[in-house]
């Protein structure tokens, strides 16, 4: 409320930014129809004022929209046009930003290869992130642990991690690590406290109706959904969490090509290897042994499902 009364005494700063507030609660309730109107005056507003970061915050907004119906040629462009806003930038905010947003979108779908390595670290991340963006940074690496079966890790950075939310008092993030701890105790066999850990983030969540995050990790928690209870939210927090994993399972396939889904070190090799370069001569170039380079592209004719450069050759250049 009180956002507009700031923008007009600082000349435009944050111009636009209650609408993004308002678009991303509607999307965390499954409104998607109207996150996206909201989103799309958000980018409108922030864009009159140079009010770059919140146009990335509104792009992100209908890039998780887009991944929610499967649409991946939205996804795509919405994602395009992150990319475009950060490439301008004259400092680390928006490109640290944009890895931000990118790092969502790739978590949410599964995909662990191209994380900023400085997301991979919690001691960098504390160097590289403004204190208000740790909560998110945390979640991110929450989600890394579980798609990587690192368990036991997850399981214990959850509680200084969730506290660490709790002290600035962001309840989004809570209800965030509270659902890995499901997930990851449900994976261990311990259903009694994977079902805890789902209760407490439900008793923050379902009041306000944000039922999101749970269709995010619900091919993790759906043996422990059907465990709860019936409320009344559940029918259609049930119906999110099928619109979610079809939307998911759409985009994978037409999102990311099967090139894509190489590390970036795969992607060079696979680049030289398409130049007809022998392993020894891919060694060189990159200043790795030869055993490294046909380790490589082994794993890239696997990735591709091809068995020679020829048939590597026939991909476009990577």
């Amino acid at each position: 409320e009180c956002m507009p009364i700031y923008s007009h005494l600082t000349s435009g700063h944050g111009y636009g930014s209650e609408v993004v507030m308002c678009a991303d609660a509607l999307l965390l309730r499954g409104m998607d129809k109207q996150a996206e109107i909201r989103a799309h005056q958000a980018y409108y507003m922030a864009q009159s004022k140079g009010q770059t970061c919140l146009s990335m915050c509104a792009e992100l907004i209908l890039s998780r929209v887009a991944l929610l119906r499967g649409d991946g040629a939205a996804l795509s462009a919405s994602r395009g046009r992150i990319g475009a806003l950060a490439a301008n930038a004259f400092d680390n905010v928006l490109p640290r930003m944009a890895e931000l947003c990118g790092a969502w979108l790739d978590l949410t779908l599964g995909q662990t290869e191209d994380l900023p390595a400085w997301l991979l670290d919690p001691r960098r991340m504390e160097q590289v992130l403004y204190v208000q963006s740790l909560p998110l940074g945390q979640v991110l690496y929450g989600r890394y642990l579980l798609l990587s079966g690192r368990l036991q890790e997850l399981i214990g950075l959850t509680e200084p991690m969730r506290c660490a939310a709790e002290d600035q008092h962001c309840l989004l993030a809570e209800i965030y690590h509270l659902l890995h701890l499901s997930a990851a105790l449900c994976a261990q066999g311990d259903g009694e406290q994977a079902l805890q850990a789902l209760r407490q983030a439900m008793e923050r969540a379902l009041p306000d109706g944000v039922l999101l995050p749970f269709a995010e990790l619900y091919g993790r928690l759906e043996p422990l959904l059907d465990a709860v209870p019936d409320c009344p939210s559940m029918p259609c927090l049930r119906e999110l969490c099928r619109r979610q994993a079809a939307g998911v399972r759409q985009v994978r396939g037409e999102v990311r090509p099967a090139h894509f889904r190489l590390t970036r070190r795969e992607r060079e090799i696979a680049r030289l290897a398409q130049r007809r370069l022998t392993a020894r001569e891919i060694a060189d170039t990159l200043f790795i042994s030869e055993s490294t380079v046909r380790s490589a592209l082994k794993t890239v004719y696997s990735k591709l499902q091809i068995h020679s450069k020829g048939q590597l050759a026939q991909f476009e250049p990577f």
